[in-house]
């Protein structure tokens, strides 16, 4: 059964993470603690960060490029989700990066192509993961970024880099965040989709 419908675009799930994880406990765990802790304390001043940076820094190292697949899993139709900072006030915002296809119709030629799209591995032929054509014709790849501010968002209080606590807050941190996602987000992407598939 799919744990994907058309307002769920993010999922976390604890057990896979704890199953994959080389230490037994988390993947993402190992990944923030080995690789990206200095995410957590650019300034090498020990402090803990604001909590919106907290946020985009946990959420940056859950998710892909970072890891791959990441601990908080986008559907497979959807080609990013982006934590980011407003640049005077630092408020925490998300960027959903929706791939749209261009209807027959609205192109300038028979020969010119839009998205192309595969099934994911698991089988799960409604999100199918979206592939831009070659380079060889005429192409015309249109992107919508549904963008969600997050800065009224509940989050936990943020750690500073080195506590004990630091894998367990931003944990609870991703999840969170997915939730407001789905919730906030879902059904606008959805509507997109549905709008853009008339």
């Amino acid at each position: 059964m799919s744990i994907w419908t058309p307002t769920t675009i993010v999922h976390v799930d604890r057990k896979e993470d704890r199953e994959k994880a080389s230490d037994g406990k988390s993947r993402f765990g190992v990944y923030l603690t080995e690789y990206h802790r200095d995410r957590f304390d650019p300034w090498e001043d020990g402090e803990p960060q604001s909590t919106a940076e907290f946020a985009a820094a946990a959420w940056d190292v859950a998710t892909p490029p970072i890891m791959a697949p990441g601990f908080a899993q986008r559907r497979p139709d959807l080609l990013s989700i982006t934590a980011r900072l407003t640049e005077e006030s630092h408020d925490l915002y998300f960027d959903i990066a929706v791939p749209i296809h261009q209807h027959r119709d609205s192109m300038p030629d028979y020969q010119w192509r839009s998205w192309s799209t595969e099934a994911d591995v698991f089988g799960d032929g409604d999100y199918r993961y979206h592939h831009e054509p070659e380079g060889d014709r005429p192409a015309l790849i249109t992107t919508t970024v549904v963008r969600i501010p997050a800065a009224d968002w509940a989050l936990p209080a943020p750690v500073a880099a080195k506590d004990e606590l630091l894998v367990a807050t931003a944990i609870d941190y991703v999840e969170a965040i997915a939730r407001q996602l789905n919730e906030k987000a879902g059904a606008i992407v959805a509507d997109l989709i549905r709008r853009a598939a008339r």
